[in-house]
């Protein structure tokens, strides 16, 4: 057992197994190693789809990132930056400052819903 596992422990990034070759009982060995069940909201749904029906004067800039008028306020110049891949968004404008890091929590802000409640309607419009 190296220095590092002694003082960090299990729990800290230390081993995970026991000299002996078990599993410390904290640990439930059917979820080691293993994905969280369900689909996360950027594999369930694919942002670029999604932002270009929202945001007409979607521009595409490189790497997987775009630039439109933010619909949060009344804009001239596009100051809204989206992640294609990711759907991680952002509104560069001092008065409105937007920010978010999925695709359901921009469609909850821009269509005033609850959570849940855009994760329906994006089940519906765009559900796989």
């Amino acid at each position: 057992m190296s220095y590092r596992d002694q003082a960090m422990g299990p729990r800290h990034g230390g081993t995970l197994q026991r000299r002996n070759g078990a599993v410390p009982k904290f640990i439930d060995p059917r979820r080691v190693g293993h994905p969280r069940q369900g689909m996360t909201a950027r594999r369930r749904f694919e942002p670029r789809i999604i932002f270009s029906d929202l945001l007409p004067n979607l521009a595409e800039t490189s790497n997987d990132f775009a630039w439109a008028c933010c619909p949060f306020h009344s804009d001239e110049h596009p100051s809204f930056s989206v992640n294609l891949r990711t759907g991680w968004y952002r509104c560069f404008s001092s008065s409105c400052g937007r920010t978010g890091n999925n695709i359901v929590g921009f469609v909850s802000a821009l269509l005033g819903l609850l959570p849940e409640d855009a994760r329906r309607h994006l089940e519906v419009r765009y559900g796989r």
